[in-house]
């Protein structure tokens, strides 16, 4: 049975030997007798570093040295050991020699009967095994290397074995007779079996917690079990006994591999069990970089480096992995997270039976059931009482829950309550409250529109908010392309937008004027909509008393600014002229005061514009345009007159100006057939306008609309 303090300290610690000449130790040979069970050959057997023949070794056996110590950490070295083996009954008697250590590579038996010619007994092994054999050519079908050996009453044999690993160099030979060879595997069949069946049924268990609870830490943990098991069968010698038998080179060097999966299965499966992205999240930082380096040890197991440099660092990784667990376990202990104090209870349960184990390998425990299969029983141990942890945390999250079902039952009351107000307050308001989704279609509005625009609640849901825009003609497509481009800059949640546009009455040809304000929301759900409010804009009551008005503005750079200037601008021509004239005017001016922010004093050509529209980047450009140390200054000034017989604006920025007889000549049926989401604001303003006159250099313009004499 594998003995923990003999691997790790096998994997740690590269020992070198200076070997000592002086005369051959005197040891008392092994006697062979009935009920030799797991008899250790240490106390028999000497030992000597070379690389020469078994011949040439048995010549310097006066060099052989005791075997005090069977553990000699990495060597590339070969070790040969020395025994002998008596029979001194008048019976026939069969010795059977075991080799406690599944994962080592050769072993090769010599063997010379007293008298014999030394040169004819050591030409060859009489027995080899190992995992650099299949393993089919062991004698007997056992996790362990055994050889067996007929010994005649009365007979004296020594025994020269050759040593040669990759891996740790651990000499760990035990004797035993045929029958309790027989009774030693019976027994340890059953230990082991019932060892790895209370880890099947805990993966099983977990799998139905899993399948029901859909909590991804049951998922971990099963991962971890897993994981866990393939290690410990690895090192058992079970998994070449029964998984891949004729597979040789991966057989020899597994072992590394399913260390680095033991590992990231803990570190993924404490992370959970523990939720250190919450509680301690210094400490998640470093479960991270610790599974990376497993990772990294996985694929280096696979394809890289050889098999001793692999488990060197798949030891010392196990070393960090479980230092890190454990500091973990008593931190979160300490500010008071309930399952850890089941975490420490499992990983106690667990060093504490590894603890057995190697104080019995160590001699100061008697070999027993409890000492030789301690890490078994403490690993056993440790996941049941992890899932003892998982349905305490069951039971943790339920009566969460269900104080979470009563405070939500009483919220629920409350939220049915405000849910009553918000609905009466919602359809009795004289404001129109609705809901769009992303395409801008209706998908709630109050019974306003009914009362207002004589919409019904069916019509509006199958409508989009662009259809509610009212549109004269092509001229006045405008107006739309500005609530489109308004509708545009709600890109992403929390963004919401203010303007002031004209909705179409259902059986009234006239609009009304509406002050709109949406916002752009997003939910816990994922699910995004648009949620609106308008009212309509009460008539000025001191426009009806206006004769004549004239006003000077400065403004900044700013795009907002031009809806607003031209809804303030346009509102009195109603005292003057018809709405037709109103929203014409006001369109078009709005278009030049755009023009003269951005092309003017922004200097942002036709192209960017374009392309910074199909970037979704034109706000961005805006802005960055605006911050410009060049053009940050620049102001935008408008001039403005009214009377009752005509409105005359006068817009100037402080740009370089531009070529405007060229577009004055493009032809306006060629402009309508080209349509764009941009670029026709002047040839909008001279179909508007009576009066269209430019400076020489092209940054101010005069606008001037005649009204025609109402007849009486």
């Amino acid at each position: 049975m594998n003995r923990l303090r003999l691997f790790v300290l096998h994997c740690l610690c590269t020992v070198a030997f200076a070997i000592p000449v002086g005369a051959a130790p005197s040891l008392p040979p092994l006697a062979l007798h009935d009920g030799m069970r797991r008899e250790s050959i240490q106390p028999h057997a000497s030992y000597l570093v070379s690389g020469e023949s078994a011949l040439a070794v048995w010549n310097k056996k006066e060099q052989f040295q005791p075997l005090d110590d069977n553990s000699f950490g990495y060597s590339s070295e070969t070790y040969w050991l020395h025994f002998r083996v008596e029979n001194p009954d008048n019976v026939e008697r069969t010795f059977y020699l075991e080799y406690d250590f599944p994962p080592f590579d050769d072993i090769q038996v010599y063997r010379m009967q007293s008298g014999e010619e030394p040169a004819q007994a050591l030409a060859s092994p009489e027995k080899k095994g190992g995992d650099r054999y299949p393993f089919h050519e062991r004698e007997m079908d056992y996790r362990n290397v055994v050889f067996s050996f007929e010994h005649q009453p009365g007979s004296s044999y020594d025994y020269l074995i050759r040593l040669e690993t990759t891996s740790s160099m651990l000499v760990s030979l035990n004797g035993y007779t045929e029958e309790t060879i027989v009774s030693h595997i019976g027994q340890e069949q059953i230990i082991l079996g019932l060892y790895y069946g209370i880890m099947l049924a805990m993966v099983v268990t977990n799998l139905f917690l899993l399948v029901s609870t859909r909590d991804r830490t049951y998922l971990f943990y099963i991962l971890y079990i897993i994981s866990y098991v393939l290690f410990q069968a690895t090192l058992n010698g079970l998994t070449y006994q029964y998984l891949w038998p004729g597979a040789v080179e991966w057989g020899n060097n597994c072992l590394p591999f399913f260390i680095f999966l033991a590992c990231g299965g803990i570190l993924i499966y404490c992370r959970s069990f523990l939720n250190s992205k919450e509680h301690t999240p210094g400490t998640d930082r470093l479960y991270w970089i610790v599974l990376v380096f497993n990772i990294a040890g996985l694929f280096s197991a696979l394809f890289l480096f050889n098999y001793r440099i692999n488990l060197i660092a798949a030891v010392i990784l196990t070393l960090v992995t479980l230092a890190l667990v454990l500091a973990n376990g008593i931190h979160t202990m300490i500010l008071g997270v309930r399952q850890a104090r089941f975490f420490l209870a499992a990983w106690i349960l667990f060093l504490l039976g590894g603890g057995l184990n190697v104080l019995k390998s160590a001699g100061f425990l008697p070999d027993n059931i409890l000492t030789t299969y301690g890490i078994q029983i403490g690993s056993a141990l440790e996941v049941m009482v992890l899932s003892l942890g998982m349905a305490d945390r069951i039971n943790q999250l339920s009566a969460s829950l269900k104080k979470n079902v009563n405070a939500l039952s009483a919220a629920r009351h409350e939220s049915e309550k405000i849910s009553v107000r918000l609905q009466t307050l919602v359809e009795e308001s004289d404001d129109f409250i609705f809901t769009l989704d992303e395409s801008w279609n209706f998908t709630m509005a109050n019974k306003s529109f009914q009362r207002i625009l004589k919409y019904g609640q069916e019509e509006l849901l199958s409508m989009n908010f662009l259809e509610l825009i009212y549109n004269r003609d092509w001229k006045d497509s405008l107006n739309k392309i500005f609530v489109l481009e308004k509708l545009e800059e709600l890109s992403k949640p929390g963004t919401s937008v203010s303007f002031q546009t004209e909705f179409k009455q259902k059986h009234v040809l006239e609009p009304r004027d509406s002050q709109v304000r949406l916002q752009y929301l997003e939910y816990d759900d994922g699910r995004r909509e648009i949620l609106g409010r308008a009212s309509i804009i009460t008539e000025d009551v001191l426009a009806r008393y206006l004769i004549k008005e004239r006003v000077e503005f400065s403004i900044e750079n700013y795009v907002r600014n031009a809806e607003i200037l031209s809804q303030r601008l346009s509102s009195l021509i109603s005292r003057f002229a018809d709405a037709e004239v109103q929203m014409t005017v006001r369109t078009s001016l709005r278009e030049i005061i755009i023009n003269a922010i951005e092309h003017g004093n922004l200097e942002i050509t036709f192209d960017e514009k374009t392309k910074a529209l199909e970037e979704g980047s034109y706000l961005s450009l805006i802005e960055e345009r605006r911050s410009d140390p060049r053009f940050k200054n620049r102001k935008i000034f408008l001039e403005y007159s009214i009377d009752e017989d005509r409105v005359a604006f006068r817009v100037t920025d402080e740009g370089q100006g531009f070529d405007h007889r060229k577009v004055l000549k493009t032809d306006e049926k060629k402009l309508n057939e080209d349509f764009m989401a941009h670029g026709r604001g002047i040839m909008m303003t001279v179909s508007a306008f009576d009066i269209v006159r430019y400076n020489e250099k092209g940054n101010r313009v005069a606008l001037v609309k005649y009204f025609k004499k109402k007849r009486i």
